[in-house]
């Protein structure tokens, strides 16, 4: 038989590796047998094809047969093949003597041999191997062995076992899955061999399957993945899912299409296989329904099915590929499970998963096994299904899990439950749900409240609705549940009745018509500390706001700040903990708001509440803001906001508006002013805003992206009503939103000096009693932007000394270019330079395009670098007398105190002198300052 050259083959490179292995031993004069096995359609014959043309390639003669279900009965029939192949005319011509001999020995088909003939025929095969293979390397390939004859298989252990000093190898498949691969001529013919089982293709295999099969069109990975999931590799599988593919789309293959139609494939496939054993489909359906549950006596008994019975019928399973060989059982591909379960009709599947929740509890399962059952069976023939249920619904909270809660409380709502019971259930499933769909929960929880039979179930169900409400901006509903729900308790619960008044001191606070009752009420909630110290929590929370607010007490806020948020298990999503977040954010506390941030990052992933994962990454996006890093804002916020969108349905919330306002202002300094626009439109924050406390942000960041884009009227007009309500509010401290030096820039655009000095005075004058540098610094910076001549740098000098103590970078940046361009109009323009150059470079590293840009049209306004000094180096007179220390051996430390500044502000000049000399360090230091004048000459100013 002739080859031509070998065929493209993918995959099998171990196994094909291990055959010619073999052929190379036997052409040492080592003869072996291999059986190949595999189910149907895993590639058998293929891998007979591949071996062929590479036994072509190494000089070898073969010859073949093929078994046939319908031909086992004729006796020696594979080997006759074998026999007309090795004396084929081309075999005669070639051989110098008849190879015929075995052939004429051989029975009439149908005839019964008898045992001379038989062992005359095995002797006579034996001698044609022999001398075909003294001859000529010889491979003899046998497919489908496990149909082939008795006779022939019998024929063939008795060569390998004879024919072992020629280069001779016999290569044998069969299928795993039937039952004729354990009978004993085929056992005996593999006895002896060695053996080689195939598997699926490879996850790289099936991607180069597909994209040969595809070619020309490109398949992305994620599509070539779906594919290797859907088939398991399964060659066959593959093929007729490209097929199918092929008809339905020929082109703009995706996942999810892939899924689609190869489970149908699937589905069809398992059915045909099923069908060779009707008899093992009660217990597949048995091992479907239990799933990760499914042990053999559990299966067998819910299939209704004795010992000896459930083996053998599991056995089967196993040898069809079906079932894997382990304990517990388990299908052998995931998608095998879906396929029975869709199969079986509907009041057949709730049937026996009804059964299979009595079996498992009986038996003592795990309440989350039974609970699944549950979910799609019968819940009314059991009296404890509730317990269940609620059990199994709770420990996925406790997991972090609350959205598959939500369906296990749902079908609890289906079982026998009396009155107290149903609102206690709607009350856990409206928490469950709020965690993942704001408006699911709410309407819930409203459920719940009207159900509640007691006031101890509503007060405990105000709580939730009440913060439910308050985040969808109905803060008077909230004040008024909360308020009559603490009246409902009277003295019976305290604690709840506090809470309960906290939550409406808090929906009062939130809009403007209702913030003086708020005060009133805030005198008495905040006078006592609670002695619970849960409560205690709460209340120092409450505390550290009303301090950021008022702007007094820093260190009073951070203290507050710092209690509220001591407890490790506490979530961002408990109310009102994220007010002691906001207040370090104005208190310039990064380094205490980190690892906070980074508990409740873990926490809220557990939790899996879709609000609490957006806020985290909210306050690290706000953090990140206040200290400069504004694409690392933008992301964070962008990964917030999504996850709010997600969580509201759409609609608007206070978290979600406080959120997009941030964004929008940081999109504003990255000069992203379009995007700023549309964002803040597309979520209805563009036209006259309700009198909430959150849209004060909306109004600020309104404010300067009108700013940004030249229409400095209607900047104004917005930030003038953001202080207007930030004043009513009573809301001092310039951190919280430092309206008013905004407001200034407005004014100076439109030519209202005065009014600008008034409004940046009045912020200095408040961020003076609050005392961190970067309020101290922006109101300076704004001031010294409205003053005129030396009063202007003067105040612009201390500005920048101001924030260089502070972890505000983008404002230092701002500052440095304010006192650059007030240099520059002085005719300072050294000094100019060199504030421009550094807040140029600050600006870079920020990513604040429109800054970057104002600085580089200002540089080139002042012309080119002149040269103070025969070297060119043009140092600042504050540069040359730390440079000039440094160089004389003081640490920087020592410098700071010499020179009374701060030790930031000697690494910042000693920074740019490395710069400007064009040195890595101190150690170059002496040496490049000996080219210079002492003294002021090569010093700028």
């Amino acid at each position: 038989m002739s080859h031509g050259p070998a065929p493209r083959f993918i995959g099998r490179r171990v196994e094909l590796g291990t055959l010619r292995w073999r052929l190379e031993c036997a052409l040492n004069g080592k003869a072996s047998a291999v059986a190949i096995g595999g189910e149907p359609g895993i590639g058998r014959t293929a891998l007979l094809d591949a071996l062929a043309g590479t036994a072509a390639r190494l000089g070898f003669r073969h010859a073949s047969g093929r078994g046939h279900p319908g031909k086992r009965e004729v006796g020696f029939g594979v080997v006759q093949q074998i026999i007309d192949e090795l004396a084929a005319p081309e075999a005669r011509a070639s051989a110098p003597r008849p190879v015929e001999g075995p052939g004429a020995l051989l029975p009439d088909p149908g005839a019964e041999p008898d045992d001379r003939t038989v062992s005359a025929v095995f002797a006579s095969f034996d001698g044609l191997l022999a001398d075909a293979g003294a001859r000529t390397p010889l491979l003899v390939t046998v497919d489908d062995a496990h149909f082939g004859d008795p006779l022939s298989l019998r024929c063939l252990a008795h060569a390998t076992r004879r024919v072992r000093e020629v280069p001779f190898v016999l290569v044998i498949t069969y299928d795993e899955t039937e039952p004729e691969a354990d009978a004993s001529p085929l056992a005996e013919l593999t006895a002896t061999a060695h053996r080689v089982s195939l598997t699926g293709l490879g996850r790289d295999e099936v991607a180069e399957f597909v994209s040969r099969a595809t070619a020309p069109e490109v398949v992305d990975a994620e599509t070539a993945q779906a594919c290797h999931r859907v088939t398991d590799g399964h060659p066959l599988l593959l093929e007729e899912l490209l097929g199918t593919l092929r008809q339905e789309r020929p082109t703009g293959l995706t996942p999810q299409l892939v899924l689609d139609v190869g489970a149908r494939n699937v589905a069809q496939w398992l059915r045909a296989r099923l069908s060779r054993c009707p008899e093992a489909g009660a217990i597949a359906r048995a091992i479907a329904v239990l799933g990760d549950e499914a042990d053999f006596g559990r299966a067998s008994a819910l299939a209704r099915l004795d010992l000896d019975d459930a083996c053998a019928r599991v056995d089967r399973l196993v040898r069809l590929k079906l079932v894997a060989d382990g304990h517990p059982l388990r299908f052998t591909h995931s998608f095998f499970r879906g396929v029975i379960l869709d199969g079986m009709a509907v009041g057949t599947r709730i049937a026996w998963h009804t059964r299979a929740a009595e079996l498992l509890y009986e038996s003592r399962a795990p309440g989350d096994a039974v609970a699944a059952h549950l979910l799609h069976g019968d819940v009314t023939r059991q009296r404890w299904a509730t317990a269940v249920l609620r059990d199994a619904a709770r420990h996925e909270v406790a997991r972090g899990a609350p959205h598959r809660a939500a369906p296990l409380l749902r079908r609890a709502l289906d079982t026998r439950l009396g009155g107290a019971h149903r609102a206690v259930v709607l009350r856990e499933l409206g928490s469950a749900e709020l965690a993942t769909d704001h408006a699911a929960g709410t309407a819930r929880l409203r459920a719940a409240l009207a159900a509640a039979p007691d006031a101890d179930e509503a007060a405990h169900t105000t709580l939730l609705l009440a913060s439910a409400l308050v985040s969808a901006e109905a803060n008077d509903e909230a004040a008024a549940l909360a308020d009559h729900a603490a009246g409902w308790l009277g003295d019976t619960d305290q604690g709840t009745a506090w809470q309960l008044r906290a939550v409406a001191y808090q929906a009062e606070q939130g809009r403007l018509a209702t913030a003086a009752l708020a005060r009133e009420r805030e005198s008495g909630l905040l006078a006592d500390a609670p002695d619970d110290p849960r409560l205690l929590q709460t209340w120092s929370a409450y505390l550290a706001h009303r301090h950021s607010r008022q702007g007094h007490n820093r260190e009073a806020t951070v203290r507050c700040a710092d209690l509220a948020l001591a407890d490790q298990q506490l979530s961002v999503a408990d109310r009102p903990h994220h007010l002691a977040l906001l207040a370090l954010l104005y208190a310039d506390a990064p380094a205490l708001a980190d690892p906070v941030l980074s508990r409740l990052g873990r926490a809220a992933e557990r939790g899996g509440q879709l609000r609490s994962r957006a806020l985290v990454p909210a306050f690290r996006g706000a953090f990140a803001r206040s200290a400069g890093h504004l694409a690392d804002a933008v992301a964070h916020l962008r990964t917030a906001d999504g996850l709010l969108v997600s969580w509201s349905g759409g609609r608007r919330t206070h978290e979600g508006s406080w959120c997009a306002a941030l964004l929008a202002e940081a999109l504003v300094e990255q000069g992203r002013t379009g995007e700023a626009h549309e964002l803040l439109a597309g979520r209805g924050l563009s036209a006259r805003l309700p009198d909430l406390y959150h849209h004060n942000w909306v109004l600020y960041a309104r404010g300067r992206l009108h700013l940004a884009r030249g229409r400095h009227d209607e900047a104004l007009t917005d930030l003038l009503e953001c202080g207007r309500r930030l004043e009513e509010w009573q809301v001092e401290n310039p951190a919280v939103l430092p309206w008013r030096s905004q407001a200034a820039l407005a004014c100076l655009a439109v030519g209202e000096r005065e009014r600008a000095r008034r409004l940046a005075g009045g912020e200095l004058a408040a961020a003076r009693r609050w005392g961190t540098p970067r309020a101290v610094g922006v109101a300076l910076t704004a001031l010294g932007r409205a003053e005129a001549g030396p009063r202007a740098t003067g105040v612009l000098d201390e500005a920048v000394a101001a924030l260089r103590s502070s972890p505000a970078r983008l404002e230092l940046a701002h500052a440095l270019y304010a006192l650059g361009v007030a240099c520059r109009g002085r005719g300072r323009l050294a000094e100019a330079r060199e504030h421009l150059t550094a807040a140029g470079v600050l600006g870079q590293r920020c990513e604040a395009l429109p800054l970057v840009t104002r600085t580089a049209e200002e540089l080139a306004a002042l012309g080119p670098t002149p040269s103070a000094t025969a070297s060119g180096v043009l140092l600042t007179r504050q540069q040359r007398r730390v440079a000039d220390l440094a160089s004389g051996g003081l640490a920087n430390k020592d410098i700071a105190v010499r020179l009374g500044v701060s030790l930031r502000c000697v690494e910042f000049h000693l920074s740019g002198a490395y710069q400007k000399l064009g040195i890595s360090g101190r150690r170059e230091l002496h040496r490049a300052l000996k080219g210079l004048a002492p003294g002021g000459r090569g010093s700028a100013g």
